[in-house]
Protein backbone atom coordinates (compact mmCIF):
# COMPACT_ATOMS: atom_id res chain seq x y z
CA UNK A 1 0.00 0.00 0.00
CA UNK A 2 1.26 3.48 -1.09
CA UNK A 3 1.62 5.85 2.01
CA UNK A 4 0.92 9.55 1.32
CA UNK A 5 3.98 10.38 3.05
CA UNK A 6 5.82 8.61 -0.46
CA UNK A 7 3.41 10.38 -3.35
CA UNK A 8 4.62 13.38 -1.79
CA UNK A 9 8.14 12.73 -1.46
CA UNK A 10 8.09 11.58 -4.86
CA UNK A 11 6.40 14.48 -6.72
CA UNK A 12 9.44 16.43 -4.48
CA UNK A 13 12.05 14.54 -5.78
CA UNK A 14 10.70 14.60 -9.45
CA UNK A 15 10.13 18.66 -9.11
CA UNK A 16 13.87 18.51 -7.93
CA UNK A 17 15.36 16.32 -10.13
CA UNK A 18 13.89 18.28 -12.83
CA UNK A 19 14.50 21.53 -11.72
CA UNK A 20 18.14 20.51 -11.88
CA UNK A 21 17.70 18.78 -15.24
CA UNK A 22 17.32 22.58 -16.67
CA UNK A 23 19.56 23.51 -14.54
CA UNK A 24 22.17 21.39 -15.77
CA UNK A 25 20.69 22.22 -19.17
CA UNK A 26 21.32 25.73 -19.34
CA UNK A 27 24.57 25.47 -17.64
CA UNK A 28 25.90 23.57 -20.81
CA UNK A 29 23.88 25.78 -23.00
CA UNK A 30 25.52 28.89 -21.96
CA UNK A 31 29.24 27.35 -22.63
CA UNK A 32 29.36 27.66 -26.26
CA UNK A 33 27.03 31.14 -26.63
CA UNK A 34 28.63 34.45 -26.94
CA UNK A 35 28.70 36.26 -23.61
CA UNK A 36 29.69 39.65 -24.42
CA UNK A 37 29.84 41.72 -27.77
CA UNK A 38 30.63 45.02 -28.77
CA UNK A 39 30.20 46.74 -32.17
CA UNK A 40 31.91 49.94 -33.75
CA UNK A 41 30.51 51.25 -36.66
CA UNK A 42 31.65 54.08 -38.87
CA UNK A 43 29.00 55.98 -40.89
CA UNK A 44 29.05 59.37 -42.96
CA UNK A 45 26.54 61.76 -42.67
CA UNK A 46 25.90 64.66 -45.10
CA UNK A 47 22.58 65.43 -42.70
CA UNK A 48 21.12 65.08 -38.81
CA UNK A 49 18.89 62.42 -40.51
CA UNK A 50 20.10 58.68 -40.08
CA UNK A 51 18.57 58.05 -43.62
CA UNK A 52 20.65 60.11 -45.60
CA UNK A 53 24.07 58.34 -43.77
CA UNK A 54 26.17 56.08 -45.66
CA UNK A 55 27.51 52.93 -44.67
CA UNK A 56 31.70 53.00 -44.58
CA UNK A 57 32.38 50.00 -42.55
CA UNK A 58 31.34 48.18 -39.09
CA UNK A 59 33.82 45.55 -37.05
CA UNK A 60 31.89 43.41 -34.36
CA UNK A 61 33.75 41.44 -31.43
CA UNK A 62 32.35 38.65 -29.94
CA UNK A 63 34.00 36.65 -27.24
CA UNK A 64 33.17 33.76 -25.95
CA UNK A 65 33.83 30.68 -23.71
CA UNK A 66 36.11 29.18 -26.20
CA UNK A 67 37.94 32.15 -28.07
CA UNK A 68 36.49 35.72 -29.74
CA UNK A 69 35.50 36.09 -33.44
CA UNK A 70 36.25 39.61 -35.22
CA UNK A 71 33.73 40.43 -38.32
CA UNK A 72 34.98 42.70 -40.00
CA UNK A 73 32.54 44.80 -43.20
CA UNK A 74 33.83 47.11 -45.51
CA UNK A 75 30.81 46.73 -47.42
CA UNK A 76 27.43 45.59 -46.37
CA UNK A 77 27.73 42.77 -49.15
CA UNK A 78 31.30 41.55 -48.25
CA UNK A 79 31.52 40.58 -44.46
CA UNK A 80 34.93 38.81 -43.71
CA UNK A 81 35.46 36.74 -40.07
CA UNK A 82 37.88 34.78 -38.23
CA UNK A 83 37.83 33.30 -34.92
CA UNK A 84 40.36 32.66 -32.86
CA UNK A 85 40.60 30.33 -29.36
CA UNK A 86 41.83 31.78 -26.41
CA UNK A 87 45.00 30.00 -26.22
CA UNK A 88 46.13 31.52 -29.16
CA UNK A 89 44.90 34.44 -29.31
CA UNK A 90 47.36 36.65 -27.67
CA UNK A 91 45.40 38.55 -25.44
CA UNK A 92 46.87 37.47 -22.25
CA UNK A 93 44.85 40.24 -19.89
CA UNK A 94 41.54 38.37 -21.17
CA UNK A 95 42.12 34.77 -21.38
CA UNK A 96 42.01 34.49 -17.74
CA UNK A 97 38.71 36.32 -17.33
CA UNK A 98 37.17 33.56 -19.50
CA UNK A 99 38.41 30.93 -18.24
CA UNK A 100 37.16 31.32 -15.01
CA UNK A 101 33.69 31.94 -16.12
CA UNK A 102 34.38 28.70 -18.01
CA UNK A 103 35.22 26.51 -15.09
CA UNK A 104 32.50 27.93 -13.14
CA UNK A 105 29.92 26.79 -16.13
CA UNK A 106 31.34 23.58 -16.02
CA UNK A 107 31.53 23.16 -12.60
CA UNK A 108 27.91 24.24 -12.35
CA UNK A 109 26.57 22.01 -15.34
CA UNK A 110 28.57 18.80 -13.60
CA UNK A 111 27.16 19.78 -10.14
CA UNK A 112 23.17 20.12 -11.21
CA UNK A 113 23.56 17.01 -13.28
CA UNK A 114 25.01 14.94 -10.31
CA UNK A 115 21.58 16.35 -7.93
CA UNK A 116 19.61 15.96 -10.87
CA UNK A 117 20.69 12.20 -11.11
CA UNK A 118 20.66 11.61 -7.22
CA UNK A 119 16.84 13.37 -7.09
CA UNK A 120 15.59 10.95 -9.92
CA UNK A 121 16.96 8.04 -8.40
CA UNK A 122 15.16 8.66 -4.98
CA UNK A 123 11.96 8.44 -6.96
CA UNK A 124 12.11 4.66 -6.91
CA UNK A 125 11.65 4.01 -2.97
CA UNK A 126 13.64 0.51 -3.93
CA UNK A 127 16.85 2.77 -4.84
CA UNK A 128 16.07 5.58 -2.09
CA UNK A 129 15.72 2.80 0.53
CA UNK A 130 19.12 1.07 0.08
CA UNK A 131 21.09 4.34 -0.48
CA UNK A 132 19.79 5.85 2.61
CA UNK A 133 20.58 2.62 3.98
CA UNK A 134 24.08 2.86 3.31
CA UNK A 135 24.70 6.84 3.80
CA UNK A 136 21.55 8.16 6.01
CA UNK A 137 19.13 10.66 5.68
CA UNK A 138 21.28 13.37 7.48
CA UNK A 139 24.34 13.00 5.23
CA UNK A 140 22.07 12.91 1.62
CA UNK A 141 20.34 16.16 3.13
CA UNK A 142 23.79 17.89 3.73
CA UNK A 143 24.87 16.30 0.46
CA UNK A 144 22.41 17.84 -1.43
CA UNK A 145 22.16 20.97 -0.14
CA UNK A 146 25.71 21.66 -0.09
CA UNK A 147 26.07 20.32 -3.96
CA UNK A 148 22.97 22.80 -4.33
CA UNK A 149 25.00 25.65 -2.68
CA UNK A 150 28.18 25.34 -4.95
CA UNK A 151 26.28 24.52 -8.14
CA UNK A 152 24.10 28.04 -7.49
CA UNK A 153 27.60 29.78 -6.40
CA UNK A 154 29.16 28.79 -9.22
CA UNK A 155 26.79 30.26 -11.75
CA UNK A 156 26.80 33.09 -9.92
CA UNK A 157 30.69 33.87 -9.83
CA UNK A 158 30.68 32.40 -13.53
CA UNK A 159 28.41 36.07 -14.68
CA UNK A 160 29.43 37.98 -11.68
CA UNK A 161 33.02 37.90 -12.96
CA UNK A 162 32.41 38.77 -16.55
CA UNK A 163 29.94 41.39 -15.59
CA UNK A 164 32.91 42.98 -12.93
CA UNK A 165 35.07 42.69 -15.26
CA UNK A 166 33.18 44.27 -17.92
CA UNK A 167 32.50 47.00 -15.93
CA UNK A 168 36.15 47.73 -14.70
CA UNK A 169 37.12 48.31 -18.09
CA UNK A 170 33.84 50.52 -19.07
CA UNK A 171 35.74 53.16 -21.23
CA UNK A 172 37.31 52.34 -24.55
CA UNK A 173 40.92 53.44 -23.69
CA UNK A 174 40.86 50.87 -20.78
CA UNK A 175 39.18 48.42 -23.19
CA UNK A 176 41.70 48.81 -25.50
CA UNK A 177 44.58 48.59 -23.26
CA UNK A 178 43.23 45.86 -22.28
CA UNK A 179 43.06 44.34 -25.80
CA UNK A 180 46.62 45.46 -26.70
CA UNK A 181 48.05 43.83 -23.44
Amino acid sequence: MVQPMDNKFKRHACFSGTLFLVSAALFAAAAPLPWYTFTIQYVSSTSSLPAQSTFLNSSTVTYDLKGLTVRSEVSPDDPTSFSTEWANAGLNALHPIFEVSFGFTVLGAILSGIIAVASLVMVDIGCRSKILQYSGRKFMRVFIVIISFVAFISGAIASFYLLGEQLLCHSSSQRHQLLTD
